[in-house]
This record gives structure tokens, C-alpha cells and sequence, in this order.
């Protein structure tokens, strides 16, 4: 009887009246349902998935605020579990939407909160390995609700074990007769000291400044322990979330029932855990009585694997008015007054896989309620009922919704609208959805959402051209006085008052200056001030392999009959330290790297000048500014009046770039070198103190041979004057931002006030397009 009363959706759509009015549905009985429903069709195909779950977020939040429609009114259907909830979650949850995810709208092993549970279960059973090459899954571990890291405390704690095993390590290497590479090969990574700390009782800094790391380490501590005295999935489980604490410490199931109390949208998805964590206990003792003595890795793998939620028969509670999140099966039976289906994808929405089993049950059943015994006609006759059932579950979808109907798709590069989104998009408009252009989204309804296009009005962006800006000024206005916090100038960044106006420098008090700080300087103050001063990032791996070959480079004084092959073999011994990872990235990498020293060896063969020193440093005085650094290459020539003049080589890993011999005279980095040859800032060595010149020595880019821009001997006074005066403009109390070609590779465009990705910082002394 309910395969006849089955309708397809084109006879569905065809008894409504075209356009986006409302349309009368004819009556309907399937089980019992007496269904009158009245419904206006709306059908976009979008650029994403995430923006059609922004896009549903819109349409739920308009209805709600202008329509007056409840939350618990309205409704997301989804074909099958998992598709598109954490798009939606995300969505609703910027647009400040609660919501309740049906228990069958996802897998539990998707759960955020049961994730890390299983994974600390699987690593106790030992059917997760802890190595570098599960990395992604440990970090995702460390950083769930049971451990609380985030990006910048993995990354500290990374270095901060890394430096205390490196330092432990050498002390006890230091009697060593091994040659330094092979000592140095044993050394672990950091990402193999941080996975140690998770097992191991010990580690080489206090535990107090490794929490998250303590807390996953105890946690299997606990499992362990306990797959000891039971080997019930049940005590495991319930040794892992009775141990587990929050970020702050607390015990976690006692702080997110605590939240969930509280209501709100965190109190909504603390519901949501408590009930998924429920479940999954619930599993587990159903899974025990099944399969009596069976391992508890064996539930694990079967959880992991679920792709639909078993069965839920645990109490959930009555979580009041909230936008529900449901699959078509679990909508049967339901209304709502606006329905949102997504998802009517190529390959999921109609989902025409066959469905089998390993004896092949589903044919017998076939067969049976056919007659047909040829297999074939039983697979073509199987195919044919898979159309009705999708079509089917469609129908049951659009007539979920009672007043309006929500139907969208995307289209992306693997991911196109299924043939059942065409036909609902060309009864809505009359053509098809290929020629049409894809919708954009709406600006969210939200606070912080008018806030910002307020503040872009402000700024002459063109957010709101209706709207004058004394409109947009008084608006946010009367949101401050409201007591909208980000409407507030005095919380927008670059608008707070200085904290203070005194210079960085005491006046009069020493100034150190470091010449390879001056270019930058020169180029820009802004930059130079902020990177050095802690906006700098740390070491990236172009940076390790440039000291790398800087360190090698400078055995050629030591060493001087290295050849070109033991420098290579050296840089290979030791390229461990620089990237542990191993396929053909890293082997192409280090080729790269080997090129540069086979540029350096061939250019130190040619060069006449006498070497003297290796990274020599020197210090010397100059006015307000103490000139402090090191040098590459320390070298000298005697000229054909027979003087001896110094030489300052400049290695360089990278390629010259916009560096023209023009453009070199005008270094200060060499220049300051120059400067402190003349100023004996290398009286040590006795080179001499008539500087002849300075090089910058490329062994980057496409050329077969390093490549060298000289600069020609200083004027020493007007030098001097120079760098005195940028000392002076290194301990002021303001600084300058400038636009200029170093711009392009800047690290800090985020803080610059001249570049868009800093425009928060524009003010009323900051003319834009001014280039300072």
C-alpha cells in the first residue's frame, strides 16, 4: 500500500501553481498521516556547502526575528547521517541559532566529544599507534575537550621540550668520541619528544607547563590500568570519561552537566555531548550482552565504523525551543512550519548504490517479492525499487514543511546538484539551474555583523552606499549606548589611546644597533619595530637550511681541504634536525639545499681574496649607537698600491631578487659592516681597517653559479652621521610605516595600517594611499 501511495516529485511539484507562491499540496495518507499541507517553495544552488548552511542560517534567523516564528518551528532535513551537521552547527552558531542534532543525524563516532574517548580507548588497546605519522590524529587528541590545547600552546610546548632534550641530550654527549654527525643522528624530533611525553612517567620539563599533555597522559594511564583488572568495553569507557577534566582542571562530565544547566547555546551542545556520551554507554552494554567476552578493540572498530547512529534508546531531555536537525527517516511523522532540505547532491540524494550483503539476502527477498529468479532481472528490478525509495524519502522530506520549504544545493568541483534538485529548481523559475548564476549570501542578521558593515560604511568601503556616514556614526551610536560592546570605538582596535608616549630607549642611554636590522629599518620602521619586538614568527625550514649552509660554509676555514662531496654528505648526515619527515619533499628539499653548497664550494674555489675569519662578531661604539653583529666572511686583499683592504662577504640562501648593483650601494647592512671595519671593530683579527667593499653572496634562483652584488668602498663619515641617526630613530617613541617593494614578503601586514589586512589600525593620522 505504500510503495501505490508512493508519488514521484514530479507529480508531487506539478499540483502546485508556478513561482515562489504559496502552493496547495493535495492530501496525503501513508501510516495514518492526514496531511493538508500549505507551502512556498524556494530553491537556490550556492557556491558551498558551508555557505548553503549560512544561507539556511539566514533564512531561519529572518523568520524568527520578523516573522515571529519559534525556533522549535522550523527544521534542517538531511538525506543521511553526517552530511553537512558540522557545516550547520558551525553556521547556526555564528548566527547565535540553538539547535538540537537528532541522535540519527550523525554517526556517534562523529561526536567531538566521544572522538577523543575512543581514540584514548584505542591507544590503550594498542590499535592506534603513537608515532609522527598518526601526527594529525594526536594533535586533534590534544586539542579536544579532555586535553584544551590550541595552536599556540602545542607549538610553545613543542619547543619548549625540544630545547630541554636538546640541551639534556648534549650534556650527555659531551665525552662523546663519535663523530658529531652520527651523535647527532640519534637525536628524536620534536614531534617524537612530544608523543613520548604521553606515555611516558617522566618528561624533561615539569609537568605544569604541559597540561594538556598531562592530562592525555593520565588518561591512558587510567585505561591501561583498567583493561588490567576488566576487559569490559564498559570499565574502559567508564575509566576515561570518570578521570577526564576540563581545560581548567574540573572534571569534565561534572563541569559540562554544569553548562548544560545553564542553557544557551554552549548549554545546548553540552546537551547534545552528555546525550551522544549516554549513548555511547548505552552501545557499550548492548554490545557486551551480544557478544559476551568479546574484546573491547572489537567494539571500538565497530563504532568507528558506524555511518549511521545505532538505535538510540536512552531518555533525552526536552531541550525547549530549538532549530531541529534531523534525517528523513527520523522526520517521519513530523511537521514543522519551515523546512530547510540540503544536500540534494549527484551520488547522495538520489542515493542509487545497491545495497548488498555478503549472501546476497536482499536478492531472496527480491526474488520472493517479485517472482524473477534470473539475476540480472533481479538486479535491474532492485535498482528500480532503490528509485522509488529515494523518491520516496524526497516526498517525505517537502512535505515536512507546513508553510515554507527551503531547498538548496551547491556546486562545486566534486560535488554537482542531483537530478531531483533540477526538477524542483526548474518547476520554482521556470528554467534550469545550469544557466542560472549562484546565489550569493545575505549579510548575517547579527550584531557583530551590522557592527562590521557599519564600520566598513565608515571607511568609505561602499558596505551600505544607501546610507550617508553620519547615518552609520549615530547607528553605532545608540548600539554603544546600548551597551554593544563592539560598537564602541574605544574596543576597535586602532582607535585606543596609547598606553604610553615615552621612547623605547631612555634618552641618552645606549642604543644597540645591529647592521642586518638596519635595512629593514630603512625600509620600514613599522616593520622593523614590530618584528623586533616579538611579532617575528619563529624559525621557519628555509630559515634552519640557511643556517645550515651558513655552518657548513664556514668549515672551509677550518677545514680548508674539505671537498665539495663531504660538504654534501655532512648537510645529508644532518638534515634529520632541519625536516624529519621522509618522501619526496624532503628528498627534493635537500637536493635544493645540496645545489647551494655545490654554488658556494665552486665560488670560494674561484675567490682570490684570503680568508681570515668566519662569523667574526665585533662591537664597537658609535655615538648613542653600539654597533653589535657578526659577519659571514672576513677577507682581505692587498690593492695595487700595495694597502691592505677588507673585505665582507654576505652569504645569502635565496635568489637576488630586486637587489641591482644600484640598489646595493644603498644597503645599510653592508655599509654598517664597512662601518665597523674602519670604527676596529675587528681589531682582534689584525685584518686591517681600510674597508674595500662588501658582497652579498647569492647561491639561490635558477642560476648554475652563485651570483654576487658588490658594494664599492664608504664614505665613513657620512656613514657614520647615517647610522647615528637611525640609532636615534631606533629608541624614539613613534614609528613609520612605508610602502615599498619588501611589502609583498611582509610578515606583519596584519598590524600595518597601510596595507588592507590592517586596516583596523587606520586612524585620523593615517592617510591612506599617502604611503606612510
Amino acid at each position: 500500500a505504500i510503495a501505490e501511495l508512493g508519488t514521484s516529485i514530479a507529480s508531487r511539484i506539478n499540483t502546485f501553481s508556478p513561482g515562489r507562491k504559496k502552493h496547495a499540496a493535495e492530501v496525503v495518507d501513508i501510516e495514518g498521516e492526514n496531511k493538508l499541507d500549505t507551502t512556498a517553495i524556494t530553491a537556490l544552488r550556492l557556491a558551498s556547502q558551508s555557505d548553503c548552511a549560512h544561507y539556511i542560517a539566514h533564512s531561519f534567523r529572518t523568520a524568527h526575528l520578523r516573522d515571529g516564528i519559534a525556533w522549535s518551528e522550523m527544521a534542517v532535513v538531511l538525506r543521511s547521517p553526517g552530511s553537512g551537521v558540522s557545516a550547520l552547527s558551525r553556521a547556526f552558531a555564528l548566527n547565535n541559532i540553538p539547535i538540537n542534532i537528532d541522535a540519527s543525524a550523525s554517526a556517534l563516532s562523529e561526536n567531538p566529544l566521544i572522538r577523543p574517548l575512543l581514540a584514548i580507548a584505542q591507544i590503550a588497546t594498542g590499535s592506534f599507534d603513537l608515532t609522527p605519522a598518526n601526527w594529525d590524529a594526536i594533535e586533534e587528541l590534544l586539542r579536544s575537550p579532555i586535553a584544551g590545547a590550541d595552536s599556540l600552546s602545542l607549538r610553545a610546548m613543542r619547543l619548549s621540550l625540544n630545547k630541554a632534550y636538546q640541551a639534556e641530550y648534549m650534556a650527555q654527549h659531551k665525552d662523546s668520541q663519535l663523530p658529531p654527525e652520527e651523535i647527532l643522528a640519534d637525536m628524536k624530533s620534536s614531534l617524537e619528544i612530544t608523543i613520548d611525553a604521553l606515555t611516558s612517567p617522566i618528561t624533561y620539563i615539569p609537568w605544569e607547563e604541559l597540561a594538556p599533555l598531562k592530562a592525555v597522559n593520565d588518561l591512558i594511564s587510567a585505561a591501561k590500568k583498567s583493561l588490567e583488572n576488566s576487559s569490559e568495553i564498559s570499565d574502559l569507557l567508564w575509566a576515561i570519561w570518570s578521570n577526564a577534566k576540563d581545560a581548567a582542571g574540573a572534571n569534565l562530565a561534572t563541569a559540562m552537566r554544569n553548562r548544560a544547566i545553564k542553557g544557551g547555546v554552549r548549554g545546548a551542545s553540552a546537551d547534545r555531548d552528555l546525550d551522544a556520551v549516554m549513548q555511547l554507554f548505552e552501545s557499550a552494554r548492548r554490545f557486551s550482552e551480544r557478544m559476551p567476552g568479546a574484546g573491547a578493540s572489537l567494539f571500538i572498530e565497530e563504532i568507528t565504523g558506524e555511518t549511521i547512529l545505532s538505535d538510540s534508546i536512552t531518555a533525552q531531555g526536552d531541550r525547549g525551543d530549538l532549530v531541529t536537525i534531523t534525517t528523513v527517516h527520523s522526520a517521519k511523522g513530523r511537521q514543522w512550519r519551515n523546512v530547510a532540505i540540503m544536500g540534494l547532491q549527484e551520488g547522495t540524494w538520489p542515493n542509487l548504490r545497491q545495497r548488498g550483503s555478503l549472501l546476497g539476502s536482499e536478492r531472496l527477498v527480491e526474488s520472493i517479492r517479485t517472482g524473477l529468479t534470473v539475476r540480472s532481472e533481479l538486479e535491474a528490478s532492485a535498482a528500480s525499487a532503490l528509485v522509488d525509495d529515494e523518491r520516496r524519502l524526497l516526498h517525505v522530506a517537502i512535505t515536512r514543511a507546513s508553510e515554507s520549504l527551503l531547498v538548496l544545493a551547491h556546486a562545486e568541483e566534486d560535488a554537482e546538484p542531483s537530478s531531483y534538485f533540477e526538477e524542483i529548481y526548474e518547476f520554482v523559475h521556470g528554467h534550469s539551474s545550469e544557466t542560472a548564476p549562484i546565489a550569493q549570501l545575505p549579510r548575517a542578521l547579527t550584531t557583530q555583523a551590522l557592527v562590521a558593515t557599519l564600520r566598513r560604511t565608515l571607511l568609505k568601503e561602499g558596505s551600505l552606499p544607501d546610507i550617508s556616514e553620519d547615518f552609520a556614526a549615530s547607528l553605532l551610536a545608540r548600539l554603544a549606548a546600548e551597551g554593544i560592546e563592539s560598537a564602541d570605538p574605544k574596543n576597535w582596535w586602532g582607535y585606543t589611546e596609547p598606553s604610553t608616549t615615552s621612547p623605547i630607549v631612555a634618552e641618552g642611554a645606549e642604543v644597540r644597533v645591529s647592521p642586518s636590522k638596519l635595512q629593514s629599518f630603512s625600509e620600514c620602521e613599522l616593520k622593523w619595530f614590530l618584528e623586533n619586538h616579538g611579532g617575528r614568527d619563529g624559525d621557519s625550514s628555509a630559515a634552519l637550511i640557511g643556517s645550515a649552509i651558513h655552518a657548513l660554509a664556514s668549515l672551509m676555514l677550518k677545514e680548508p681541504t674539505l671537498t665539495v662531496d663531504e660538504l654534501k654528505a655532512r648537510l645529508a648526515d644532518n638534515w634529520k634536525m632541519i625536516d624529519s619527515s621522509s618522501g619526496w619533499v624532503r628528498d627534493y628539499e635537500l637536493e635544493k639545499a645540496s645545489e647551494k653548497i655545490n654554488k658556494f664550494y665552486e665560488w670560494h674555489q674561484s675567490n682570490q681574496r684570503e680568508l681570515v675569519g668566519v662569523e667574526v662578531k665585533f662591537d664597537t661604539t658609535i655615538g648613542r649607537a653600539r654597533l653589535t653583529g657578526s659577519v659571514d666572511r672576513l677577507e682581505i686583499a692587498i690593492d695595487d698600491s700595495g694597502e691592505t683592504k677588507v673585505y665582507i662577504v654576505d652569504l645569502k640562501t635565496g635568489a637576488s631578487g630586486s637587489n641591482t648593483e644600484t640598489k646595493v650601494q644603498e644597503n645599510m647592512q653592508l655599509s654598517g659592516y664597512q662601518l665597523a671595519v674602519a670604527r676596529d671593530g675587528f681589531i682582534d683579527i689584525h685584518p686591517g681597517t681600510t674597508p674595500g667593499g662588501a658582497e652579498l653572496l647569492f647561491l639561490g634562483g635558477t642560476n648554475k653559479s652563485a651570483s654576487t652584488r658588490t658594494q664599492y668602498s664608504i664614505n665613513v663619515e657620512q656613514t657614520e652621521a647615517k647610522i647615528v641617526e637611525m640609532a636615534e630613530g631606533m629608541a624614539a617613541a613613534t614609528f613609520t610605516a612605508k610602502l615599498n617593494p619588501a611589502c609583498r614578503m611582509c610578515g606583519v601586514k596584519l598590524l600595518c595600517p597601510l596595507q588592507p589586512q590592517g586596516r583596523g589600525f587606520l586612524d585620523e593620522r593615517t592617510e591612506p594611499g599617502s604611503g606612510e
